[in-house]
């Protein structure tokens, strides 16, 4: 079975398993939030839906604080 990169989208932290990492205690608060990376990665544009800031990155990009509140909803643009 191959192996992935898990990246928590709260905290930063990355793992390399072949099934997704249980959620565990976050440092951010709650469970670990995982997203896989794709195997063919590429640097894509996202964008919060909530104030609309927008970054290019090959990972998913942290849940950081949101001027319209709470954590940023990002989403492939």
């Amino acid at each position: 079975m191959a192996s992935n990169y898990y990246k928590c989208t709260k905290c930063g932290n990355t793992t390399l398993s072949s099934v997704r990492p249980l959620n565990g205690t976050c440092s951010k608060g709650g469970g670990h939030t995982w997203w896989k990376r794709p195997a063919n990665a590429k640097s894509v544009r996202w964008r919060c839906v909530k104030c609309g800031n927008s970054t290019y990155s090959i990972d998913h990009p942290l849940k950081a604080t949101c001027s319209k509140g709470g954590g940023h909803s990002w989403r492939k643009n």
